[in-house]
């Protein structure tokens, strides 16, 4: 199945209010603030798009009104408008539409008339100069105690440029020419300036980290490293050295200045950097976040004692709630590090895209210059890959995943307050498992531990999950006997799901990268009706469905296993059901693996076949292959026409992987 593909998982913050809007202006729907959004009052305009941007994320019907052509160049156009308070209340507005409203991203980049780049670079560069210079975001010259003389105060300068960074964030996760026109941009280096101290507000670093960590992202095509290095003030390490050293920072900000130096990284250099920051990378995901979870309860328990205690002050009250609500941000902040971290090491732990260095290649052609880059690279990951498996961080990792003692869902539904730190826990073990998947297919398995230890921690894992997901409630019951995945009432499971599907695929790896000799059988015959429950209806996703096929393929090998009649049933009931079908209808890669099962089956009998002396054992194997290509010579011709069927359809990896079989 290839590794687990890095995902922009990158947590938008939440929808910016700009300001309180006057309550006579909040008309939900009226098409009267789009009207208002043009007027010559400066005052009129500028609650108007206060008004928008509160609308936009409040009332579907306000989103879509401004997201019309007309009404959108309004509020684009007046990202430059010439006074300053419509300017922040048109970018805030602007940030908002693009959070609530992904496609609207592409169109913005796409039609030319919006200008999009030009006047957010504009206006960028203004605020930049305003915070070096203290001259604010119209470069007039300062008044009073800190006040602009265009009535901007520093504080408003960097709101300003915390919306524009927003909005630059939005449009890189939707498209990579925006991750084009921005390195391209003269804007583009000034911005590594915040990340040195004196730091500008924490708003303003956080957001303009979380966009620089998107735009590195070495899954971006568009980006080119090189570049980006030599427009940045300072080399990565020392540009981020003082964030990186600075204690006083909580560790969400200084797990993403981690990530982003990673990302700038060269493959020369790759492992000083990762020694620089495995200390801190190795905190973030040590944090102990279910004991976080039990001791808010108590907190917030004891909290709520004390709100209805008409004994106590109100005063005291009151401060109470300050002390409490700070140590739940914080606690939000460690876990949205150890969510950063998690990603940070499954990006590590994947291959890196290098160029080969085609300087002195002496005439190779381009198979052995392949080969020479895959051995260069190999050789250039090794070593850190050691130091990441002698490290004992899966061990770790592991622990995050199992199931726990305390029950967090109740927690966070007994307590309203916790339930983004519940979705952020989420986050924290679905990336926690993509982790564990890159590093088993990326390390000597032997090195990281052992088959039976992994093996036995992830299948409670998958155990676990499996059992959230039937006992959700959420399964229709219609669907229980069908073999296509079945519907969900809600959404709410589908972390849970997502998490089978990464389990199951680490499962099949950890079959494929360990040798007979190395695994327990009784483990593994312990496991097998989990993995047959799994790959029989109600089928939960297509994905699981095709790594238990597999993982039984592989089970399945030896000869005579003890629930091979089993294992060969759930193998083959894919193939009978397409066989009254005149064209296949189900999942072509559950039907690619079922066929590549049959295929190890039939190699490894043809091996031991020689090797039996009892006939009776002889005569089972000879009957189970003969049930094996009965099944197969019915099916094939279904499954040659079908890949020409698709062959245009799906990408050349995943046709050549289809015509394989």
């Amino acid at each position: 199945m290839g590794k687990v593909k890095k995902e922009k998982k990158v947590q938008r913050a939440s929808p910016v209010v700009v300001n309180h809007p006057k309550e006579e202006e909040v008309v939900v729907g009226s098409v009267d603030i789009f009207h208002k959004l043009g007027s010559a009052d400066e005052e009129e305009r500028e609650q108007a798009f206060i008004s928008l941007s509160n609308l936009v994320v409040e009332d579907e019907q306000a989103l879509k009104l401004a997201t019309k052509h007309e009404n959108l160049k309004k509020v684009v156009s007046h990202i430059v408008d010439v006074k300053p308070l419509v300017r922040i209340a048109a970018v805030g507005t602007l940030r908002n539409i693009t959070l609530c409203d992904e496609n609207i991203c592409t169109r913005l980049i796409e039609v030319v008339e919006y200008d999009i780049f030009t006047r957010m670079f504009a206006t960028i560069a203004q605020g930049l100069h305003g915070l070096k210079t203290g001259e604010g975001s119209g470069g007039m010259g300062t008044i009073g105690l800190g006040e602009t003389r265009d009535g901007l105060s520093p504080e408003e300068v960097r709101d300003l440029l915390t919306q524009c960074i927003a909005v630059l964030w939005h449009l890189c996760e939707a498209s990579e020419v925006a991750v084009n026109k921005i390195s391209k941009s003269e804007v583009f280096p000034l911005l590594f300036e915040l990340l040195q101290p004196p730091f500008p507000s924490y708003d303003l670093l956080l957001t303009t980290l979380q966009f620089l960590n998107v735009f590195t992202d070495q899954n971006s095509s568009a980006l080119d490293k090189d570049d980006i290095l030599k427009k940045l003030p300072l080399p990565p390490r020392d540009l981020f050295a003082n964030l990186l050293a600075d204690v006083n920072l909580n560790s969400r900000i200084r797990a993403l200045a981690a990530g982003i130096l990673y990302n700038l990284s060269s493959l020369e250099t790759r492992f000083s950097v990762v020694g620089g920051i495995s200390n801190l990378v190795l905190a973030c995901i040590e944090f102990d976040t279910v004991a976080g979870f039990a001791f808010f309860d108590a907190l917030l328990n004891d909290l709520q004692t004390t709100e209805t205690n008409n004994t106590i002050p109100d005063k005291e009250k009151e401060q109470k709630r300050g002390v409490v609500s700070k140590q739940l941000s914080d606690f939000l902040e460690n876990i949205k590090a150890s969510q950063l971290c998690l990603e940070l090491l499954s990006n590590i732990c994947t291959s890196p895209d290098t160029e080969y260095d085609n300087e002195n290649d002496d005439g190779m052609d381009d198979q052995e210059m392949e080969a020479a880059e895959m051995e260069d690279n190999e050789e250039n990951d090794d070593v850190l890959l050691k130091s990441i498996a002698a490290s004992g961080i899966l061990q770790k990792i592991l622990a995050k995943v199992l199931p726990q003692a305390v029950d967090i869902r109740a927690i966070a539904t007994k307590h309203e307050s916790l339930k983004e730190h519940f979705e952020a826990w989420v986050e924290v073990q679905k990336r926690a498992l993509v982790a564990i998947s890159n590093m088993l297919l990326s390390i000597n398995i032997e090195s990281l531990g052992g088959f039976n230890n992994i093996w036995s921690t992830l299948f409670k894992v998958c155990e676990d999950k499996y059992i959230q997901v039937i006992n959700s409630g959420n399964v229709a019951s219609s669907s229980s006997s069908s073999s296509t995945p079945i519907p969900f009432v809600d959404k709410s499971q589908q972390g849970n799901i997502e998490c089978l599907e990464t389990v199951t695929n680490s499962l099949w790896t950890l079959l494929r990268k360990t040798s007979a000799d190395q695994m327990s059988i009784d483990l593994l015959d312990a496991s097998t009706n989990g993995i047959l429950t799994l790959a029989s209806p109600p089928i939960i996703s297509d994905d699981i469905h095709t790594n238990c096929i597999a993982i039984l393929g592989i089970i399945g090998k030896r000869p005579l296993h003890p629930l091979y009649k089993e294992i060969d049933k759930a193998v083959l009931t894919p193939l009978i059901r397409e066989q009254s079908n005149h064209k296949i209808t189900g999942n072509l890669f559950v039907i690619c693996e079922a066929l590549n099962s049959i295929i190890s089956v039939f190699d490894t009998n043809e091996q031991v076949l020689p090797q039996i002396q009892d006939p009776v054992e002889v005569g089972k194997i000879i009957e189970r292959d003969e049930g094996l290509i009965k099944v197969l010579s019915l099916f094939l011709p279904q499954w040659t026409n079908a890949i020409k069927e698709v062959r245009k359809k799906i990408k050349r990896a995943e046709y050549q992987y289809l015509e394989e079989s």
